[in-house]
């Protein structure tokens, strides 16, 4: 974790900024359940019907991302991610090319390339200061420096669900996955969606499959797919991220990614 970049990135917190983006996806989340359930005339809260089907595909199942174009985006990790990608984009119809484009680089700009699924959190306290200034003073900064598992705590606890310091939920459900899943209420609705309990055991999302396919859940819920669809990189950016961090390196990865599916044309 680069302990400066909060500096030149949006005031404010950022455990506020990462509950907002977790609200709103429970409550997408939310919404999709109870419209499932009306669909199949069962009122909501009696039914698992808003869970999703997601069976493992079919030696059948056609790829809509090849693992070419995966080691070109994200090469240490595209053998180990093939098939789960495809089970997600195809879930969750990530399957045009400008879609593929989109979501590839924006999970690998989250995630190191697929090679971080767990938030570090391992701050200074340079980095304490400039990322929750409104929780920390220099010599609180100090005093929780260089502390993963006490920082998240700290910073996490009373928020997205999680019980206070003490409860030690902030490290149990600190941000996991390609597209960082946080806070214990998160994973228990991304878990009752894709039909696992991840509340239980949080180090699933950790895995491709679970990565894949949470990513694939947060995408859609954001609607981010209409996003690729206008080849908006900035606000396909702001809907992932919140902000616009690190933009100039996910349109990078954007045009590689491009370029491996074909898809270098921008839509009229």
């Amino acid at each position: 974790m680069d302990d400066g970049w909060r500096s030149q990135g949006a005031p404010g917190d950022r455990t506020d900024e990462v509950e907002a983006r977790m609200e709103a996806l429970r409550e997408a989340l939310a919404a999709e359940r109870a419209r499932r359930a009306q669909e199949a005339s069962v009122p909501p809260g009696e039914s698992d019907a808003g869970g999703a089907t997601l069976a493992p595909p079919t030696e059948a199942a056609q790829d809509v991302v090849g693992t070419a174009v995966l080691a070109a985006v994200v090469p240490q990790a595209a053998t180990r991610f093939a098939g789960p990608l495809n089970e997600a984009c195809r879930a969750f119809e990530i399957t045009t090319p400008l879609r593929l484009a989109h979501f590839l680089a924006q999970t690998a700009h989250e995630s190191a390339l697929y090679t971080v699924l767990v938030e570090n959190l391992n701050y200074g306290a340079r980095g304490l200061l400039a990322t929750w200034p409104s929780r920390f003073d220099a010599a609180r900064a100090e005093a929780y420096a260089r502390q993963p598992e006490r920082i998240a705590n700290y910073v996490y606890a009373d928020r997205m669900g999680n019980g206070p310091e003490t409860s030690r939920d902030g490290r149990r459900f600190r941000g996991r996955g390609i597209l960082q899943v946080t806070g214990r209420a998160t994973y228990r609705d991304v878990g009752g969606f894709l039909g696992v309990d991840l509340e239980a055991d949080p180090d699933l999302l950790a895995t491709p499959r679970f990565a894949a396919l949470a990513a694939g859940w947060y995408w859609r819920s954001r609607r981010i797919n209409e996003l690729c669809d206008r080849d908006d990189a900035v606000a396909v950016t702001e809907a992932v991220n919140g902000g616009r961090h690190g933009l100039d390196e996910r349109v990078r990865l954007l045009g590689v990614a491009k370029a491996a599916l074909g898809a270098t044309d921008t839509p009229a």
